[in-house]
């Protein structure tokens, strides 16, 4: 994300600016605390180094050299015949993992891949659509300067906002194949985004202000509904009285049109799950403290990069209690 996200005010009291250094603050997991320093390198100029290797091996793969990333193939088009969206998203991930560690010139990122796995096998209670999110995670954190810079297919963000979007109408009680076909829906139409990337128009301004306004609105539902303490946090992301002080704003309306992508679509789908689960009481609160707290994650990168991990790993673990794998049935795809 520090590869393009803009400029956060470097004058605002308190705040940690793109270029500054981490002030001491304690991981909290040994664990995730390796798997960010092998990983963290990637806001910056390993991960641009990275970035040209990996397209060098590309184009030597175009003249018969090694093979470079590749996309998934592409499912029928008739969602009777695409079956479950789980195990599609699963090999999908596996297959972008398998293909990072199998560079050499990229043993960095493998390591921080290799890391956050080891730091999450607590996960593996919970309900696979939330153990895939977490896979999706352990790419994307440490290879978002591959993402962003070209050099790695989207699809494992895309199987992320998928997970999301889907999973709200999990959360308001439709059953699993409907689910499972609202998965792939969105997955065709997180594809014609990523595929037809468009530059910002004239109301940029208007519309980070608006979705920084519901950011800001949803992290005090969370301390006025749950009490939910972000003190770990809050002397870096605010709450801010003027959301054009915020990272999301900032990161929103500023930088590439891909570091504006990230931070509005994945908006999109963290939102939508967040109003589902309003629909029962006995998961909103797990799912707006994970929804924060990933986000608070997001802004680490750039502001405070030891408390990355930490807060990313705060998102999960909220997850623990609500949705243990006892509590829940997974029901196959009736397709």
């Amino acid at each position: 994300l520090a590869a393009v996200a803009a400029t956060p005010a470097s004058d605002v009291p308190g705040r940690r600016t793109l270029d500054g250094h981490s002030a001491g603050h304690d991981v909290v997991d040994a664990k995730a605390e390796k798997a960010f320093k092998s990983s963290k390198a990637n806001g910056g100029a390993k991960a641009a180094k990275s970035a040209k290797v990996y397209k060098v091996k590309s184009s030597k793969a175009a003249a018969g050299g090694e093979e470079p990333v590749p996309s998934p193939p592409s499912p029928p088009c008739d969602s009777r015949d695409r079956g479950s969206f789980l195990d599609f998203a699963e090999t999908t991930l596996q297959g972008q993992i398998d293909a990072v560690c199998s560079n050499s010139e990229l043993a960095e990122v493998c390591a921080g891949i290799r890391d956050l796995e080891a730091a999450g096998e607590k996960y593996a209670s919970l309900p696979r659509w939330y153990r895939l999110n977490w896979k999706a995670m352990t790419l994307a954190y440490p290879a978002i300067g591959l993402m962003t810079s070209g050099s790695l297919p989207l699809d494992g963000l895309r199987v992320h906002m998928s997970l999301g979007l889907g999973n709200s109408l999990r959360l308001q009680g439709y059953p699993e194949d409907d689910v499972n076909k609202a998965y792939w829906s969105h997955w065709d139409v997180l594809s014609v985004q990523d595929g037809n990337l468009q530059d910002r128009l004239s109301g940029i301004e208007q519309y980070c202000k608006y979705t920084a306004s519901e950011y800001e609105t949803l992290k005090s539902f969370a301390v006025e509904s749950f009490g939910t303490d972000y003190s770990l946090v809050q002397a870096f992301f605010g709450p801010f009285t003027d959301v054009k002080e915020g990272p999301f704003y900032q990161t929103c309306v500023g930088g590439t049109d891909i570091g504006s992508w990230l931070v509005r679509n994945d908006w999109e789908h963290h939102r939508r799950e967040v109003i589902g689960s309003l629909m029962d009481g006995n998961v909103t609160e797990a799912i707006v403290t994970y929804a924060v707290w990933h986000w608070e994650s997001l802004w680490a990168m750039v502001l405070a990069p030891d408390l990355t991990v930490p807060t990313l790993m705060n998102s999960f673990d909220v997850l623990l209690d609500t949705f243990p794998l006892g509590r829940l049935r997974e029901i196959a795809c009736t397709h």
